[in-house]
């Protein structure tokens, strides 16, 4: 992953990358969890 070092990813359990298009090449938290968050919800309502 760009843009975490790799001492940052040893401490983590799991790691999620959220493709993006256009001229945007990262989101900040807010952006991220928001759309980690829908991809939860949504997943978990078509179970």
């Amino acid at each position: 992953m760009e843009g975490v070092s790799a001492d940052i990813l040893a401490l983590c359990d799991e790691a999620v990358m959220i493709p993006l298009f256009g001229k945007g090449s990262s989101l900040n938290v807010v952006n991220a969890l928001s759309v980690s968050l829908f991809e939860i919800i949504r997943q978990k309502s078509s179970n």
